[in-house]
């Protein structure tokens, strides 16, 4: 066989490994989705189709942790955390799909409001609990990084400094509502519900910590795509807080801010498939060695 073909099937083959192809889907669904933005972005019903997008796209997020935690005992402090991050998607879910009608239908409107803001806050409350379980299950564990100090605590304050840069803005935008003496509900909402992002994606530094302290290992994965979900919503608070301070249209940045809402949401899935996969996988080897022996 021709040196070239074999080097080229090697290749096809290491960027097709089953948990590499777990990286490909989410992108491609947020490269769909700016290929859509592109090609109708001026038609009536492009609206319609970014609200079922993220609608499925959260759906399958939601699908991929609970198949995470399910992979472990009901009591394990693993199954714990996949759920939290679990209902914290559904809540946000859920707010989407029953505040076009449903809510306002039956409560109100100022119900409505009060009801998705409720909603709001127990995702990020959820996602905060979810993201700190799973965080520290390098330290839980007794795991030791075996890099350098400098690079682990780099790692830990510069996702602190990253979240406060990117996702503290929402929370002074709101308290200068507040202020100003014209505060809304959303004001309200605003604050929480940026404090609450402030808190979870500075979790970022060490979760890639976990990460990290498990390379090797094919545990490292779902931590790979926890830290990958954590940095892409930082991503989507980052665009709405500066995109417009940067020049960005408005168009743009709503796009922009979709296409990593959609790779935050398709990573959550990854992390879940990764999980169970890498654990079968353990398991599977365990037994090979077993009766090799």
């Amino acid at each position: 066989m021709s040196p070239i073909i074999l080097t080229c099937l090697c290749f096809f083959g290491f960027i097709m490994s089953k948990y590499h192809v777990l990286i490909y889907i989410p992108v491609l669904f947020g490269l769909f989705h700016l290929f859509a933005w592109f090609a109708w972005g001026l038609q009536a019903w492009f609206s319609q189709f970014v609200y079922l997008e993220i609608i499925v796209v959260k759906s399958l997020s939601f699908v991929g942790f609970l198949i995470a935690a399910r992979s472990f005992e009901s009591g394990d402090r693993m199954h714990r955390g996949w759920m939290f991050m679990a209902w914290s998607i559904l809540m946000h879910d859920l707010n989407d799909i029953l505040s076009r009608s449903l809510i306002p239908g039956l409560l109100g409107d100022d119900l409505a409001i009060w009801f998705r803001a409720l909603l709001l806050v127990l995702g990020n409350l959820f996602m905060i609990i979810g993201a700190w379980i799973l965080a520290r299950t390098w330290v839980s564990s007794g795991l030791s990084y075996v890099g350098s100090g400098l690079r682990k605590h780099g790692l830990v304050f510069g996702s602190i400094f990253l979240s406060l840069g990117l996702a503290g803005p929402a929370v002074l935008q709101g308290t200068q509502e507040v202020l100003s003496g014209t505060p809304t509900i959303w004001s309200v909402i605003s604050i929480i519900s940026g404090m609450g992002d402030t808190v979870a994606l500075s979790l970022i530094g060490p979760t890639m910590l976990t990460a990290l302290t498990l390379s090797g290992s094919l545990l490292r994965w779902p931590w790979t795509f926890l830290s990958l979900i954590l940095f892409s919503w930082l991503l989507t608070d980052g665009m709405l807080s500066w995109g417009p301070v940067v020049g960005l249209s408005e168009q743009l940045t709503r796009n922009s801010f979709e296409f990593f809402r959609i790779l935050a949401c398709m990573f959550g899935l990854s992390a879940g498939l990764a999980q169970r996969m890498a654990l079968r996988d353990i398991q599977s080897r365990a037994t090979g060695m077993r009766t090799a022996t």
